[in-house]
């Protein structure tokens, strides 16, 4: 009897070791600002009215487009008579082109621009100033008060995580609406250009009217800890917490202790 194993080593002892085994730790936590921003919502109702507004807008894009295609084609045909050429002049180009931006790229030089007079620094220069049209022309472009954009459509999606910052930055509030999957192939349709999956829209654009109307339902872009750097240089404390956890005991540390 004598060489049986202690009760505390029998079942159920083993996790009265292990316990006695385990010591108390703090592990700080730190309040990551760079969390994921959710995106205002927009309902299924919304999401399609908003598409057949903005093609309604875009229509005199895709118009323009198909006519300078016209005209290309023809001048690369060795034949054609008098009347057809008379036909086929060079399209006049839409003033609502002025008021727009598509895809990634210009859509983004665009807000950086706006978001540039907010943050600008009078040691820094940003380059999108240098960079952009003259200043007789961008003058007369309002801002961007609005970006449609195909998120179902669009991937990966990390090429869009940087377009709710560049919103709620802006000088001028710019709605930020998400439309429903498909909505890349019914842009490229209306306006000609393949691929098509980004709109900005700016302030006064011809044609718009109810769009902007419908726009008062899309919430604003809310990044709670950009709100910070609208202030200037103001100090704010790092938040860092404890988190009361166990954590093994070493078995190095446990041999140790035994050899003392």
């Amino acid at each position: 009897m004598s060489g049986q194993t202690p009760s505390n080593k029998r079942k159920g002892g083993a996790d009265l070791i292990t316990e006695q085994k385990r010591r108390t730790v703090y592990r700080p936590v730190l309040d990551n600002p760079h969390t994921k921003v959710l995106w205002p919502a927009v309902s299924a109702d919304d999401g399609k009215l908003f598409v057949d507004l903005l093609c309604s807008v875009l229509q005199p894009v895709g118009t323009y487009i198909d006519q300078k295609n016209k005209v290309r084609r023809h001048k690369n045909k060795s034949s054609g008579t008098p009347v057809e050429a008379e036909q086929l002049q060079k399209p006049i180009r839409p003033e609502v082109l002025n008021y727009l931006t598509f895809g990634i790229n210009p859509t983004t030089i665009a807000l950086e621009a706006q978001a540039s007079s907010v943050y600008a620094q009078s040691a820094y220069v940003s380059p999108i100033i240098l960079t952009t049209a003259p200043l007789s022309k961008k003058n007369r472009k309002g801002p961007v008060t609005a970006v449609f954009i195909a998120r179902s459509d669009i991937t990966p999606a990390i090429l869009l995580s940087h377009f709710p910052l560049l919103c709620t930055s802006s000088s001028s509030p710019v709605k930020l609406v998400q439309l429903p999957k498909g909505s890349m192939g019914l842009l490229a349709q209306a306006t000609g250009i393949p691929g098509l999956g980004i709109v900005g829209i700016r302030q006064g654009c011809p044609g718009a009217s109810m769009l902007f109307n419908g726009l008062e339902r899309i919430d604003e872009v809310v990044v709670p800890w950009a709100r910070f750097s609208r202030g200037g240089n103001v100090y704010q404390a790092l938040n860092v917490k404890q988190v009361v956890t166990s954590a093994p005991v070493n078995s190095s540390s446990t041999k140790n202790m035994d050899n003392d």
